[in-house]
Parts: structure tokens; sequence; C-alpha cells
């Protein structure tokens, strides 16, 4: 199978979770038997040099070094003549689309190419084409041109059957998460010392880049309402890139009275430490797909309180294995956070089931199985006897 070439196409591989999702399942894939490259659209980004590291080769456009100072068109007109430059040389048996922005440019370069098969996996919610209507129509042009649609959730399923996508091309594949990694103990007191936190501390984590559909806001004024009712001392840990919200957030941290109890630590590599020394986990997204963070929390024994949006709810049970809020209602979550905070049984209880869950049904050995399965159903009918 080492001759029948996948590449898989994405705008960067900066933090994030589909890119997180790419390092975790490539580098197996490859182990298996699979001939996998990397393309991305923009820039490598910082996750670039770890895929190496593994094993997938990751391939920027030509001068992306110097595309921070030309102009957007520009850059996707470099992008889509290497792209192309690159199907031409790398000859790929499948091209396989993650996030809009690649899916454009790269449906464009494999139709005109006629590459024999393509897919896409559709990871967020399709919010963003409500103020895009030309783009809207472009990716409903390009379903028609997939072998396959890949959702990493049944909400977004549903939203690509809105879009006219038949049953027939359409496959779920949850991500999955590895439970061996959370399986070292780690020394809560010392981690919490480290950070100046003692062992009393109420920890509250929220893990997401900042942007302002992941609701950072919300659960700002959330804790804002709540802030006396809280066990003390109490502090809300956000993990997380600056997507260019992260000033405004500080803002509102002052403006709130949450200096002392609100703090930002920026990416970090060290989240299963983070994690280990949290009591409760928040995801307060406006949108989302499938949430990597989530069902690493849910994996790390970390009682969740998320919003009812994307694949959240098919991840945490309600009041089975967390707590599921409506999106944009800060109120609600600041009821669901002071419930988790005043009983500490009820965290253990979330956080057992939660561990049950994601083994159950969220594993990181299912997720690449399957991805095996679909690229096995892919080429074998392009391979000769």
């Amino acid at each position: 199978m080492d001759d029948k070439r996948i590449l898989i196409v994405i705008t960067a591989l900066n933090v994030g979770g589909a890119e997180q999702h790419l390092l975790r399942i490539l580098p197996e894939l490859r182990q298996r038997g699979f001939n996998i490259c990397v393309y991305v659209t923009n820039h490598p980004g910082t996750m670039a040099q770890e895929m190496e590291n593994r094993g997938v080769h990751v391939i920027a456009p030509f001068g992306h070094t110097w595309f921070t100072q030309r102009g957007r068109v520009f850059i996707y007109a470099v992008s889509l003549l290497t792209l192309i430059g690159w199907i031409l040389r790398y000859k790929p048996s499948v091209l396989h689309f993650f996030l809009p922005g690649s899916y454009l440019l790269g449906g464009i370069a494999g139709w005109f190419m006629r590459c024999p098969c393509m897919i896409m996996s559709r990871r967020i919610t399709h919010e963003y084409q409500k103020n895009h209507f030309i783009i809207a129509r472009f990716e409903k042009w390009l379903h028609k041109k997939m072998q396959f649609i890949l959702a990493n959730s049944l909400q977004i399923k549903k939203e690509l059957q809105a879009e006219g996508v038949p049953e027939s091309k359409l496959k779920i594949i949850y991500n999955g998460v590895d439970l061996n990694y959370y399986s070292t103990p780690i020394d809560r007191f010392q981690k919490r010392h480290a950070l100046n936190l003692t062992p009393h501390t109420l920890v509250i984590m929220i893990i997401a880049n900042l942007f302002t559909r992941k609701g950072h806001k919300d659960l700002l004024q959330a804790l804002a309402q709540i802030k006396q009712n809280l066990p003390h001392p109490w502090v809300l840990l956000c993990i997380g890139r600056d997507g260019g919200e992260q000033r405004a957030l500080e803002n509102l941290r002052e403006q709130w009275a949450l200096t002392e109890h609100v703090h930002f630590l920026g990416e970090r590599r060290d989240i299963a430490e983070l994690q280990a020394i949290a009591d409760v986990g928040v995801l307060s997204s406006h949108e989302e797909g499938f949430s990597n963070a989530l069902i690493e929390c849910m994996a790390a024994g970390l009682p969740m309180i998320v919003t009812h949006v994307g694949g959240n709810a098919e991840a945490i049970l309600h009041r089975v294995c967390g707590i599921v809020v409506p999106p944009k209602e800060p109120s609600a979550l600041a009821e669901a956070i002071l419930t988790l905070a005043q009983d500490p049984d009820l965290r253990r209880c979330y956080a057992r089931a939660a561990q049950e869950r994601v083994g159950y049904h969220f594993s990181h050995v299912t997720c690449v199985n399957q991805y095996e399965a679909l690229y096995k159903s892919l080429l074998a009918p392009q391979i000769t006897p």
C-alpha cells in the first residue's frame, strides 16, 4: 500500500483541535503502512516540526517565509500553484481536506488536476457560512466532487445533510483520546505549588484558544456573578493562545474585579499536569465541532460543564458525567459552576462516569481504526492484483 499516497491538506499546523487530531492519528496511520504527507496552505505552524519528528513529511507553499508581507490574494495564488505542482509530483491517490480554508483551495486544485479521490472533514459548525454567502455556495459545489465527507459529530452530520450532502457520502469519525496517556501519576501538590496554588484552592479550568466563539467572556461574566459564593480561595486558569481576545478579556477581568482569580497561561505543553490539578472544567463555546479538549479532560477525570453546541452533548450526558447548559447564557453557566464547586462528591461521581464514557466511545484506537478502514476502502479499488 506504500505506493498509494494520501495527501492531507490543512491551513497550518498551529495548536488547535484539528491540528492536534492530525498529530495523533497520522503518525500511527503511517506506521500501519499508509504513505501520508501534509500540505499546509499558509505556513507550517508551531507543530510542523513535531509532525516531521513523528515521521510525517510537511510541505509548505513556495516562499511561505515572506507571506506576511503579501496580500491575501497573492498568498492564495502562490499556495494554489504550489499545491498543483505537488499533486503533479506526488500523484496522491487520496486528497483529504481539513478546515474550510484548505477545503476551498485544495478542492480547486484537486478538481483542476482531476484527482481520483477527494474527501473532506468538516470539524466545526457551519456558522462561518452565514456571513459568507459565496463561500457557502462554493462549498456546496465542492461537496458534489467529494467521494466522502466526514463529520466529527452527529450535529455536524445534520448540518451537512441540510447542505444537500446525501447520506451515502457521509460518515462520522469521532475524535479519540489515548487513556494510557493519563495513567501516569502526577504530584498534584507539587504542580499546584509551582503555580502558587494551595492544596485547598478551587481550580476551574478552560482549555480553548482565545477567540470570541469560545465564550470566555460568558465565563468571566458567570464568575463575576458568583465570585462571593464560590469556596475561597478559587482561580480560573485559561489555557490557549491569544486569538485576538486577550486584551479585551483582561479589561473585563479588571472591570469585574476578577484580577486575583483569573489567570491567562497561554499555550502550554503540560496540559495533562494542569488537568490533574483542576477541580472543574468548562467549555463555554458558542460553536464547536467535537472538542478534543473536552474528551481529554474527561479522560483526565475532570468533571465538565459544557455548552449545548456541536458535539458537546454527545460527549457529556447531562447530569450523568457532567452538566450541559445553553450557549451564551452566563447565568446558566454560573449556576452549573456553583453546583459543582460546592459538591466534591458530585464532582467525583461525574469524573468517574466521564472516564468510563471516553473509554467506551471515544478511544484513540477506535478513531485510528476507522480512518484505516476508510482509507483502505478508498485505495482497494485502485490496487491491481
